[in-house]
């Protein structure tokens, strides 16, 4: 009987070795699944692209394969408290944006901070171009803005609160004028719009109107920059034409708080 005792004792003390030795080797194998990147704007815009970029470059070391869903709405609010929420195991990388850190102090981020993320890197960063249709009466700032003075243009972001948006209220502050301001879940379905002719014109990264520009569709009239973008060196700043405003945006990846740092490491 002892034998027997002894020897269930023995059996049960592999088994828990044995399951340690197992836990022990799934841990270190991250990623053993999908890892999922969240991007909190719409398909098809600045963040989402670099994201779908990233995540494309990242599959030989993500050998379970990489995915991309997009979660819209509140300013990006949506997919970044989704993302923060989610289990901390580094299967559900979110992409952030400058948003994380302006959204709380406007009353618009749902109970989003900053301290939710444990960040993992920053990948660019943008400052706003003010974007107007290429057949707008309109081919400088100033006389974009002495229309704005006596007239209602009606100007779209991302979402009311986002970087877009403080950005062009920056702008009309510095100019003495007032826009009608109009979100959008992203800067894509903004971009559409203007090209439509529902909006007079946008504030988003140059980045994402260049295709537009280069098409001839539409034209930038200023960045809000403290220099020249070096790629489009004939782009007036603000700054340079009387306006001091630099209003831009930084995006990154992020990880919930909890998320192991050796997981945060790979």
């Amino acid at each position: 009987m002892k034998k027997r005792v002894l020897g269930c004792v023995a059996a049960v003390a592999m088994m828990a070795a044995v399951m340690t030795g197992c836990n022990a080797g799934a841990k270190g194998e991250y990623p053993s699944q999908t890892v999922n990147f969240i991007v909190p704007y719409s398909a098809g815009g600045g963040t989402d692209l670099i994201v779908r970029a990233l995540a494309d470059a990242a599959k030989e070391d993500f050998p379970k394969s990489t995915s991309v869903e997009n979660k819209t709405g509140g300013g990006g609010s949506i997919g970044m408290l989704y993302g923060a929420n989610a289990k901390p195991d580094g299967y559900t990388v979110t992409a952030v944006t400058v948003e994380l850190t302006t959204l709380p102090h406007t009353g618009t981020g749902g109970g989003l901070e900053p301290e939710m993320f444990k960040p993992i890197l920053m990948f660019n960063s943008s400052c706003s171009a003010i974007t107007v249709k290429a057949d707008a009466p309109w081919n400088t700032l100033d006389e974009f803005l002495d229309y704005a003075k006596t007239n209602d243009v009606q100007i779209g972001n991302s979402g009311i609160g986002a970087i877009w948006h403080l950005a062009a209220a920056g702008l009309a502050q510095k100019a003495g004028v007032d826009f009608t301001y109009v979100p959008f879940e992203g800067s894509t379905p903004a971009i559409t719009s203007l090209l439509g002719g529902h909006i007079d014109a946008i504030s988003v990264s140059y980045s994402e109107v260049i295709q537009q520009v280069q098409a001839g569709e539409l034209k930038v009239l200023a960045v809000l920059a403290d220099e020249r973008l070096p790629y489009a060196s004939e782009i007036p700043t603000a700054k340079e034409l009387g306006y001091d405003v630099s209003i831009g945006t930084w995006r990154g990846l992020s990880v919930p708080k909890d998320t192991p740092d050796e997981v945060v490491g790979k």
